[in-house]
């Protein structure tokens, strides 16, 4: 009965004010500037990150990091996303449970089968790369602060959301960038929520099975 009464608790927690939810959950980002990165961007996505997450977070400006050369196609003058976080990755050490790094570079990104990207996450380990490079204009911050936000929902398990509010919807440019908020919708909200709440749940209900 007891353990029943803890699962059934814990499935509610996604319906919670998000005050109440901050009470349990922590999100620790790490921002990390790549190439020639002004630090009023890297220092407004500091301070906007907080406030867009269902959770405890708190965000800091990392060290600057230099661009792996490996990375970088000369033939296209574009740097390899996955390339990039992979070789970044083995100088970025964080807990994936409560922590997530953020590399901001004004390097122009590309993947496979795309000739460009805006952004690039790695789930698994919890790193995400956004470019400036198409982001140019007076509201570069802006929307730097909600590709950081898409890529950090891919890295916590979300996926492209339909509601073109969201900070989920998938935009190649910038006039659709501008029309979203850097805000996820309920939706979003709900399911990231309830990625935090998993490693609650597997902590709470070991002792009891």
């Amino acid at each position: 009965m007891k353990k029943a009464f803890i699962i059934l608790a814990l499935l509610s927690l996604p319906v919670f004010a998000d005050s109440g939810m901050a009470k349990i959950m922590d999100e620790h980002i790490y921002i990390i500037p790549a190439g020639r990165i002004d630090k009023d961007i890297t220092g407004f996505v500091k301070d906007k990150i907080p406030g867009t997450i269902p959770a405890n977070a708190k965000a800091e400006v990392d060290r600057q990091m230099e661009l792996p050369e490996l990375a970088y196609d000369p033939s296209r003058k574009q740097y390899d996303a996955v390339m990039m976080l992979d070789e970044m990755s083995r100088d970025i050490t964080i807990d994936t449970g409560v922590e997530r790094a953020i590399i901001i570079t004004d390097a122009d990104l590309y993947a496979p089968d795309s000739d460009f990207v805006l952004g690039f996450a790695d789930a698994k380990r919890g790193i995400a790369v956004v470019s400036t490079a198409r982001l140019g204009g007076e509201k570069l911050a802006e929307r730097v602060l909600k590709e950081s936000m898409r890529e950090l929902g891919i890295s916590r398990g979300l996926t492209d959301c339909p509601d073109r509010k969201c900070a989920m919807y998938f935009s190649n440019n910038v006039s659709g960038i501008d029309a979203k908020r850097s805000a996820f919708c309920r939706d979003c909200r709900d399911k990231l929520r309830r990625q935090y709440i998993r490693p609650i749940m597997k902590a709470v209900l070991k002792p009891l099975i």
